[in-house]
Formats: C-alpha cells, structure tokens, sequence
C-alpha cells in the first residue's frame, strides 16, 4: 500500500503532461557523452580509408544496437513502475520489447541496410517517447532531451550509410576529378599565320 502511494506520487511529480520540469543535467551530460560514439564512429566511417571505414560502420551499428535497445529499456521500466493497473502494461511492455527487436534484426543485415534500420528505430522511438510524455507515461523533460539527441543520431547513421568508406571515397574522388577538370590550364593558341 506504501508503495502504491509513493509510486503514485513519483507518477504526479515527474510524468504529469502539464509538469515543466527542467531536463536533469546528469541527463543531458550523459545524453552527450552517448552521443560521442555514434559521432566518432560516423566520421571514421566517412573519412577513413575502406578497411578502417568498414570497421567503423560494423562498431556504429553495434553501439547503436545497444542504445536502440536502451531506449527500449526505458520504457519497460516506466511501465512496470507506474502501472496503474488500468490493462495499459500489456500494450507498453510490448513498445518497450520492440527497441532490441528492430536492433537485433538490423546486426543481422548488411552493414548499410542495418545501419538504415537502425534509423528508422531512432527515429519510431523517438514518436514514441513523445506520445508516452503526451499521455503522462514519461517525464515532461524526457523529450526534450531525446529530440536533439535523436536528430544527431539519425544524422549520424544517415552520414555513416550515404557517405561511408565507399560512397565518401567516391564522392571525393568526384570532387578531386571535377577539380583538375576545371584547373586544367588553358592550352596556348597558335597564332593564325599571317596575324602576328
């Protein structure tokens, strides 16, 4: 009963909708330094040479795995936390399950299509967290700090998929081709005979 009390009272202090609490700054720091690999890990993958490019790719989708299913993790707690025994758990366990599930299936696929699935688990995680805050299942700070979170990670994951070790190779070799191209010195003309 204790419990119940205290649990309720964690629910109206931290999940109410209208509740505009400032964002913890544990959170955000460690949001950021989250952050660091999938950065990190996005550059070395496009600016790095194939061998190490590749590296990069195959530890970004790992790592991204891993806090996909975080964010899973997530929700699973605040579910069992405040469960207010209307029939909702059920249905929030389940979202909470799907995280690892689309992470689990994108470390089964080709480094780039992975990495694509990973994406679109960001991004429908994200939707997710912000109807949750909206019906009172999360804190009113949460997507505040997953918003700009989850915009550079998806930026992340898009730079690493399009600009990779191939497809930043070839880019730049474009651009390199395109440059000599255009600053190919202009050849002499001969002068007419007779116009000297």
């Amino acid at each position: 009963m204790l419990s119940s009390r205290r649990n309720d009272a964690v629910k109206k202090s931290t999940m109410s909708a209208g509740n505009s609490i400032a964002v913890p700054e544990a959170a955000i720091w460690l949001g950021v330094l989250g952050f660091l690999p999938f950065g990190g890990f996005a550059l070395a993958a496009a600016f790095l040479g194939e061998q190490y490019g590749g590296r990069a790719m195959a530890a970004l989708l790992a790592y991204g795995a891993v806090i996909l299913s975080f964010l899973g993790g997530i929700h699973w707690g605040a579910a069992i936390a405040s469960d207010p025994g209307n029939g909702a758990l059920p249905r929030r366990l389940v979202v909470s399950v799907a995280p690892s599930l689309v992470a689990w299936a994108g470390l089964l696929l080709p480094l780039r299509v992975g990495l694509l699935v990973l994406a679109a688990g960001f991004a429908a995680i994200l939707y997710v967290d912000i109807r949750a805050t909206r019906a009172g299942e999360m804190p009113s700070w949460y997507p505040r700090l997953r918003r700009p979170l989850s915009i550079a990670v998806l930026a992340a994951l898009l730079l690493s998929i399009f600009a990779g070790p191939v497809g930043m190779s070839r880019f730049l070799l474009k651009i390199a081709q395109q440059a000599l191209s255009v600053a190919e010195p202009m050849r002499p003309v001969r002068a007419v005979q007779g116009w000297s």
